[in-house]
């Protein structure tokens, strides 16, 4: 099983308003990221769950931990209390739901049965997400709760042969290695028509060559550490896969060793592949990224959609044509043109299809839909 950060929230109701939200933090009582503060902030933004502080702990194996802090009256879990209860066959408190930061639910049968829990959000992901959110979404839906769930993705990023390279390559660069491809909308999959692939694939090769792979809080680092050694096994496991299957390395894969401790991989790119590889199939979440070469556009939309997922998709070209094609084509939430399939704004919705999400939109004016309830209510005039 992957290890994921996940973020879960319930919200308490009274005829339909909003009274307050509750929810918890991982049974540690702390929140991590690679890179910074503020994208542990932004996630529990997303959750509606906003703490009162967010205070640095500590650095070690290049991972930086916070300290994440909660009105008392939210009445969250206290460190520990959720695994106490449930262990010992309790019920958890009306408005609390615990998580397991190493990639799964505690209990979670049992803890969609607590009393006063109308809401589960979960934000996160992990091999297979879409099973697991399979699961939860059917515990759910038994017991009439609303559900909202993110599973994952395994995103294409087209490019045409009428495309600028630069922007080309910058936007497969951006989307598949930044954050060390750790992002459910990483552009895993480069699809490539004839006409510019071998320009393409050379111009990432040497692209590649030139990012800086080091500890991310270090300036000049392009691309920092995997998030710990289990993520790194399964990275290389499927860099391992892609050679069985056939696929050629093209450049990258090798372990790196840097003054700061880490889990150091350089960013992989295979070519020669086919859609068929389990390395196009399954989400590595890794800064491992394939090229998949096709005759045209048409078959590049038939591959890109080609997937059990459908959160990001993205096109390199400069025809208005194909552009407007791909926007209502594509089967994805989320339609980039000309950007990287990674990175979307706070205030627009989001969430995918198929595989890739189930439930209202997060964010935006959407995410009110997950939080809210309708109500209709007529008054006889005087």
């Amino acid at each position: 099983m992957n290890r994921r950060a996940s973020t879960v929230a319930t919200a308490r109701f009274d005829d339909g308003i909003p009274r307050g939200l509750a929810g918890a933090v991982p049974a540690d009582g702390k929140a991590y990221h690679s890179e910074a503060a503020a994208a542990v902030k932004g996630a529990m933004e997303k959750a509606a769950i906003g703490p009162e502080g967010i205070d640095l702990l500590e650095l070690q194996d290049n991972t930086v931990y916070y300290e994440l802090s909660f009105p008392e009256e939210w009445g969250f879990c206290k460190p520990g209390e959720a695994e106490h209860l449930l262990e010992s066959g309790q019920t958890l408190p009306s408005g609390r739901l615990p998580i397991n930061p190493s990639g799964g639910f505690i209990s979670f049968g049992e803890a969609t049965t607590a009393q006063g829990l109308f809401q589960i959000c979960e934000l996160g992901w992990q091999l297979r997400g879409d099973a697991t959110g399979r699961q939860v979404a059917v515990q759910c839906v038994e017991r009439m709760k609303k559900v909202q769930l993110e599973m994952g993705g395994k995103n294409p990023l087209v490019v045409l042969d009428d495309a600028d390279l630069k922007v080309a390559v910058e936007c497969a660069v951006n989307g598949a290695y930044f954050s060390t491809g750790q992002r459910c909308t990483a552009s895993s999959r480069l699809i490539v028509t004839a006409g510019i692939h071998d320009r393409f694939v050379e111009a990432m090769r040497e692209r590649l060559a030139g990012l800086k792979v080091d500890n991310a809080l270090k300036a000049g680092t392009h691309v920092g550490p995997v998030v710990d050694q289990s993520q790194l096994d399964q990275d290389l496991s499927y860099i391992e896969i892609g050679k069985a299957e056939g696929a050629r390395l093209a450049c990258g894969g090798e372990l790196l060793k840097r003054e700061t401790r880490g889990f150091y991989l350089s960013p992989a790119l295979f070519v020669d592949t086919h859609p068929q590889m389990r390395i196009n199939r399954e989400e590595i979440f890794g800064p491992v990224a394939s090229v998949i070469r096709v005759a045209d556009y048409q078959e590049a939309l038939a591959v890109a959609n080609d997937t059990d997922f459908g959160l990001a998709s993205g096109i390199v070209t400069t025809s208005l044509k194909h552009a407007m094609d791909y926007k209502r084509n594509a089967q994805a939430g989320m339609v980039m043109v000309n950007l990287p399939t990674a990175g979307v704004d706070y205030h627009v919705p989001f969430g995918g299809r198929k595989g890739s999400s189930y439930g209202p939109r997060e964010q935006g004016r959407y995410a009110a839909e997950f939080y809210t309830t309708v109500k209709t209510a007529y008054v006889l005039g005087a």
